[in-house]
């Protein structure tokens, strides 16, 4: 798990971006069900954050969990594998977006795949803490 702090005010393009790569990480979490390709969702995740959002460079990554935190890579920004989602993958689904002069912004959370969907294990706030 991810989350973005700021000491003082947000920046209004951070504020913004974060907002997007919620929304990309909840279509991951709304779309992503047993039997779903993990090569073909990559690309209908990619489709949805080049539609609300034309900014910059992103990643929009799903890893494995294991005895190490990133097994493997299910499906990220070199590639996929070719294997459908499965009841009780547990998985990290992240999402970044460079923000011109901030660094990357985005939003990181731990899934298990049930049988309707997928069930969220880490609770924090997704939005940027402010100290």
């Amino acid at each position: 798990m991810s989350r973005g702090v700021v000491v003082g005010e947000i920046p209004k393009k951070v504020n913004e971006t974060m907002d997007y790569m919620i929304q990309v990480q909840e279509y991951c979490v709304d779309n992503i069900t047993p039997g779903v390709n993990a090569m073909e969702f990559r690309e209908e995740a990619r489709s949805y954050l080049k539609n609300i959002t034309k900014r910059g460079f992103y990643l929009i990554t799903a890893h494995s969990i294991g005895l190490e935190c990133e097994e493997a890579h299910l499906f990220g920004p070199t590639g996929a594998m070719d294997i459908p989602f499965e009841e009780n993958m547990v998985m990290d689904i992240e999402v970044w977006l460079n923000v011109r002069g901030q660094g990357l912004v985005g939003v990181e959370d731990c899934y298990r795949i049930t049988s309707s969907g997928c069930e969220r294990l880490s609770h924090l706030d997704k939005k940027i803490v402010i100290k």
